[in-house]
């Protein structure tokens, strides 16, 4: 072989071999942004809306008095909602919901479909999250 057809050979191969790496990496770019698209749809699947929130929190039965005494009276009674504060994560997600009530009390919802949908609550005290928001900034 000639020098020339050494020289036009290896051009040659080198442009295939980076046409090669460029369909590749291409490919394998579209298959990511597949599996992206498939964690939004996937996220969105699983997460709770605030209007089901406030129909959660309204009809939970509390078993306690105001005072909190366990009266028969009282017994099964259901709260009104005083305020509602949503705890996001670094991306803007939902993590969970704050819901505290006018008598008094609070409950701690999720906003992931996956867990367990009551994550903390209290029949007379309130959770103001100003006051614990330094503990919300590793979420």
């Amino acid at each position: 072989m000639s020098k020339f057809c050494k020289l036009n050979f290896s051009k040659h191969f080198s442009k295939q071999f980076s046409l090669l790496i460029f369909v590749i990496l291409f490919v394998y770019s579209c298959s990511k942004d597949n599996e992206l698209e498939k964690t939004k749809v996937f996220t969105n699947e699983n997460f709770v809306e605030l209007s089901t929130i406030k129909e959660i929190a309204c009809s939970i039965k509390f078993p306690f008095g105001k005072d909190g005494s366990s009266l028969k009276s009282t017994i099964g009674q259901t709260k009104g909602i005083y305020s509602t504060d949503i705890i996001k994560n670094m991306s803007g997600m939902a993590l969970f919901y704050i819901v505290n009530y006018n008598e008094g009390g609070f409950v701690i919802l999720s906003a992931d479909k996956r867990t367990q949908p009551i994550l903390g609550f209290s029949l007379n005290n309130n959770f103001f999250v100003d006051e614990a928001s330094s503990a919300f900034v590793c979420l």
